[in-house]
């Protein structure tokens, strides 16, 4: 090729440089590519959401780059008991390890050595892929490779030397997704130089054989800070203080209370189809203002009563339930207000299936685990730890065995607890239709296999009035006569004995929920029969769904009907699909359902599980605030280290006893800027409603008007609208737009009670 015709082929592809150059090999016999400076388009209009917006990138300096990943032979001089397979290349180093790798180098050689940024990476491969026979190896096979930067959305203005937002869950992995290929739902295949993957950086060898290695660069450091990390909205302005105040207030505990509230918006709960094989559904999701990462089925729910007394709700959202796109969506319910707030895209592993998440309060920490299920060589779960009711959350952690361990399928239940002796229990899917409880006697610094498997699927378990006993209720795979059966444990899950139940077995879409209350009695919620197979005579022809009640560890049930529920989201039958329970420091219980049109969070105290009264089935009725004064209001302050304010609101206690949110609220920045600002009304939302950046600029604004209507705007960073989107409760109602940063008009959607049609 002659040099005109390859600096007309750089041209086409958008790069500008000098051609390459090479260097000769260093100490350990790696052969380095000279990659000259220069611009190139980043991302992809055409490809994922996180590749977008694309951007264009300079490399204002010069580098040396390995023309292939390190070798396994080279990474043994530098950690000679690395367990890596008998492979060319180093396989299994963890992010952390490949770190130290480079700066074990850079002393050896007397150079400096690192990771590639992502941007460094994704314009080498675009530079040597678009030369005739490139000479760097290996890009874009099925062994992925660690970039230097934390994992976060690419921002949409130019950029000069990018090296990422400064935290993060993931650092980035590049040259191909992470999941098996089984379900895959991108066209455009995932071997390509935009497309964007990551792991959390301890992930790797002991603890898995996956297929991570990584190629090194020989440049100084680059000098560009990494940007300021964006908070979710979920974990922004949490309340410390509220924890007396949710263990004080409730309604009177003598007196029945029940109240039903729909859990997430729709859209984007209740749709179907692929987003990659229809774009309309992602032009729909975006107008409205919504993260592009939510997919139409949120599934699969945790939740969990945090220590200040909000609610946090976590599932996975997808279009498809199998494949390397599908992440987890987070909302909360703050103490004191009426409605869970419009969802985030909470946690990604991005290139790998995020899927069954599991929430669990042990105290003041709060856990959320949960599984990988489509990664080559998994772990059985991963968690991250709150301390402060998730405002922030500590690195992602994996379990270390002492004993050895069974096959999983890697997807948590509903279910973790602490016996009377301190051990913690987590509930996870067996691979062959059972359950496991996998155990930790230390505080989670180390775990065991007990061996016991649970007898059937989706196994939701409790301790029984002993402290040390274990029941568990299995939710399907498993029967007797078609009544579900149970599975006990009185040597800490060692073994387990198999006894029939009154209750319907469960199927697919079905998982129930057991929980110990406070008083001793034990709740069980269930659907009347099975979704596809053979139910009992006796439940065959009963609709809807049950509380149980036994206040003899199980031996017994007083059964009573569940009010509120809804339909399934494809069949003809009232489910609460994947359930969970929890009861928080008010003695309220909640139970959140998905699988539903739409999901659902269903409150209610004992007086009511033990009433025999008739409760009004209209939804108006039984989603009304059934507060009507607000008594008692005081303002509450918060304090940022510093002692400037933080956070400063206003709440009382209801005529139902409840703590009300009942006045303005605001939140400050450390340097005194407002960050938010909303009035209340006995917990409801009335007039204007904003979030600023730390610039002051708005970030969105909503406008509450009387009968659960709003109008949801958002903008960009130069204050143009983004876009705006009409509701009512949670439903899109009215038109939807979308307009770029240039303010053009990309996307126009009318919606009707949360169904759209595309213009």
């Amino acid at each position: 090729m002659t040099s005109c015709s390859w600096r007309l082929l750089v041209a086409a592809i958008g790069l500008g440089g000098a051609a390459v150059g090479g260097a000769a090999p260093n100490s350990l016999g790696m052969e380095l590519v000279e990659i000259p400076a220069g611009t190139y388009r980043r991302g992809s209009a055409d490809g994922k959401w996180d590749e977008q917006p694309a951007h264009q990138v300079t490399i204002s300096r010069p580098f040396l780059i390995s023309r292939l990943e390190v070798t396994r032979r080279q990474f043994l001089q530098f950690r000679p008991d690395h367990k890596s397979p008998l492979t060319a290349k180093a396989i299994g180093v963890t992010w952390d390890d490949a770190v130290a790798f480079c700066a074990w180098l850079s002393e050896r050689e007397g150079k400096p050595y690192r990771l590639p940024t992502e941007a460094e990476w994704e314009y080498a491969c675009r530079l040597e892929g678009a030369a005739d026979g490139g000479r760097l190896a290996g890009m874009l096979d099925d062994v992925v490779e660690w970039c230097q930067d934390w994992y976060g959305e690419y921002r949409p203005e130019d950029q000069t030397d990018p090296t990422g937002p400064d935290r993060g869950l993931v650092r980035v992995l590049r040259g191909d997704k992470l999941d098996v290929d089984d379900r895959v739902i991108l066209p455009i295949g995932y071997n390509r130089p935009a497309n964007r993957a990551g792991l959390p950086p301890a992930y790797g060898l002991p603890l898995v054989e996956a297929n991570l290695s990584f190629r090194v660069v020989q440049a100084p450091p680059v000098p560009t800070p990494p940007y300021p990390a964006e908070t979710r909205y979920f974990a922004t302005g949490v309340r410390q203080s509220t924890t007396a105040a949710a263990a004080r207030y409730r309604p009177d505990p003598a007196r029945p209370y029940f109240r039903k509230r729909h859990l997430v918006p729709t859209p984007p709960e209740s749709w179907e189809g692929n987003v990659y094989e229809d774009a309309s559904h992602q032009r729909r999701m975006t107008a409205l203002g919504l993260h592009p990462g939510l997919g139409g089925h949120q599934h699969s729910g945790a939740l969990e009563v945090l220590p200040n007394g909000d609610l946090l709700f976590v599932a996975y959202t997808c279009w498809t339930e199998y494949n390397p796109e599908v992440g987890l969506l987070a909302t909360r319910l703050r103490l004191g207000r009426e409605e869970w707030e419009m969802p985030d895209f909470g946690f990604d592993v991005p290139g790998a299936n995020d899927h069954a998440p599991l929430l669990w309060t042990d105290g003041g920490r709060t856990h959320l685990f949960w599984g990988l299920p489509k990664l080559p060589g998994r772990p059985p779960f991963q968690w991250v730890t709150t301390e402060d009711s998730g405002a922030t959350w500590g690195p992602v952690r994996y379990p270390r065995f002492t004993t050895p361990f069974g096959a999983s399928d890697a997807q948590p239940i509903n279910t973790a607890f602490r016996d009377r002796d301190g051990v913690v229990y987590v509930a996870v899917d067996g691979a062959n239709s059972d359950s496991i409880l996998w155990t930790s006697a230390d505080d989670l610094r180390t775990w065991q296999d007990r061996r016991g498997r649970a007898h059937g699927g989706h196994t939701t378990f409790a301790l029984l009035s002993d402290g040390r006993s274990i029941i568990g209720l299995n939710g399907r795979k498993d029967q007797i006569d078609h009544y579900m059966t149970a599975s006990i444990s009185r040597d800490g899950a060692r073994s387990f004995t198999r006894e029939k139940t009154p209750f319907s077995w469960g199927g697919s879409n079905q998982r129930s929920s057991l929980l110990r209350l406070r008083s001793g009695r034990l709740i069980f919620v269930t659907d009347n029969r099975n979704s596809v197979e053979p139910s009992p005579a006796e439940w065959r022809d009963r609709p809807g769904c049950t509380v149980g009640i036994s206040e003899d560890d199980g031996r017994t049930w007083r059964l009573k009907p569940l009010i509120g529920v809804q339909k399934h989201e494809t069949r003809d039958m009232f489910t609460v699909g994947y359930s969970v329970l929890r009861q928080g420091a008010d003695d309220l219980i909640h139970l959140v359902t998905t699988m539903n049109r739409p999901c659902l969070h269903l409150t209610f105290n004992e007086a009511w599980l033990l009433s025999d009264g008739q409760w009004p089935e209209d939804d108006a009725a039984l989603m009304a605030n059934s507060a009507h004064r607000v008594d008692a209001v005081e303002e509450h302050t918060e304090r940022h280290p510093g002692g400037q304010v933080r956070l400063r609101w206003s709440a009382g206690v209801g005529d139902d006893g409840r703590y009300l949110q009942h006045g303005p609220e605001r939140w400050y920045y450390p340097d005194g800027m407002l960050q938010y600002e909303a009035s209340f009304t006995r917990g409801e939302k009335t007039g204007r409603e904003v979030l600023y950046a730390p610039g002051g600029g708005k970030v969105w604004e909503r406008d509450h008007q009387p009968g659960g209507v709003s109008t949801w705007t958002q903008y960009w960073p130069d204050g143009k609208p983004k876009a705006q989107s009409s509701w009512r409760r949670l439903h899109a109602h009215g038109t939807a737009r979308r307009w770029d940063p240039a303010g053009r008009l990309v996307s126009e959607v009318e919606f009707r009670d949360g169904l759209a049609d595309v213009k």
